[in-house]
């Protein structure tokens, strides 16, 4: 039973593993469409889908880098149910600061046109920003200069901002801790990247903690499923992941009454 148990969990697992970054990602992104990719220029990316103001709805941006992306057809599904019309500018690696240089030449051109040219342009159109980033991969100082920066921009335009939070993440893809810890009894807990708990809790100790979203290590995710699992690799949330948060995103990205520290 043990063998049979491995050999239908080792198939679905590669299964899943194999076919979500090809087949599913690209549309949980929105690539070539919402989310730039590294390897691709800012001129690839249709900057006319951010004129597409829906009159009589409220507008909302999603800005960030791929751990943005990553919920963007939650978020657009979410977006559908509550009569709002949600637009994308998210790229690879690229954090949605003003004046940011990433490693990339095409997000950071992305990032930097909806800076200084389409929120300046179109600012009165947009009614909120949602804002994520793998905040990991910055310093403590960094975050500060860039959070102050984000802030003050768009308290000048007027626009409210909401922060998705850091994202746990593991030292091997997740569809095999889920594996190792059926078949071995491993806990997963072994294979977490623990220095991101640091972060989350800096995070929410910020300048930003009374509109920061916690989705760290939730405890109300379901991690996996007879088919799929919550991260397709070892830092990204699959749609099986993402929409586990709806209730939450619809209290506190688009329920405008929702007010105070937006913790869990």
């Amino acid at each position: 039973a043990q063998l049979l148990l491995w050999n239908d969990s080792a198939s679905a697992l590669a299964g899943f593993s194999y076919a979500y970054p090809r087949e599913y990602a690209p549309r949980q992104f929105s690539f070539d469409e919402g989310h730039l990719l590294s390897k691709n220029s800012f001129e690839s990316f249709d900057t006319t889908k951010l004129q597409m103001f829906a009159e009589g709805k409220k507008n909302y941006l999603l800005l960030g880098d791929c751990h943005a992306g990553m919920f963007s057809y939650s978020l657009g599904k979410l977006a559908l149910q509550n009569d709002v019309n949600l637009l994308q500018a998210t790229g690879d690696d690229t954090f949605p600061v003003p004046g940011v240089k990433s490693a990339y030449s095409g997000p950071t051109d992305l990032m930097n046109y909806m800076y200084t040219d389409f929120l300046p342009k179109y600012h009165q159109q947009i009614d909120k920003v949602i804002i994520s980033a793998d905040f990991s991969s910055y310093s403590k100082a960094q975050l500060i200069r860039y959070f102050e920066k984000i802030e003050n921009y768009f308290k000048e335009l007027n626009i409210p901002t909401i922060y998705i939070g850091q994202t746990e993440c593991y030292t091997i893809d997740y569809p095999t801790v889920s594996l190792m810890e059926k078949r071995f009894g491993l806990p997963r807990d072994k294979y977490l990247a623990h220095y991101r708990t640091k972060v989350n809790n800096f995070l929410k100790g910020s300048s930003i903690a009374d509109k920061y979203i916690d989705i760290y290590l939730n405890s109300r995710v379901n991690r996996s499923s007879v088919s799929q699992w919550y991260m397709y690799d070892a830092d990204h949330f699959s749609t099986f992941g993402t929409e586990q948060f709806d209730t939450l995103f619809k209290k506190h990205i688009f329920n405008d009454r929702t007010i105070g520290n937006m913790i869990r």
